[in-house]
């Protein structure tokens, strides 16, 4: 499965995961998309190109990291559950 189909299959789980880390992973997966498919003149986050903008850069590699650790520490969560029961 690409990426893009595992993000459609779980988007319902992302936007109704309470955590703040994942709200930008749409624009993630956007940005991505622009990057992989087409013209990196318009790639666009939160309305910067982070290949002319190196904040932005840095800002795709926090919020990155942030929505790879808050998913990390639920699937962490879910297997202590699992094994505890």
């Amino acid at each position: 499965m690409s990426f893009s189909n595992v993000f459609c299959l779980l988007k319902p789980c992302f936007e109704s995961f309470p955590h703040p880390d994942l709200k930008h992973i749409k624009e993630l997966n956007n940005a991505r998309n622009q990057t992989a498919h087409g013209d990196i003149e318009k790639v666009r986050y939160k309305g910067r190109n982070p290949f002319r903008d190196f904040d932005c850069l840095a800002q795709i590699f926090v919020d990155s990291f942030a929505a790879e650790k808050a998913l990390n520490k639920k699937a962490c969560e879910e297997q202590d559950t699992k094994t505890s029961a």
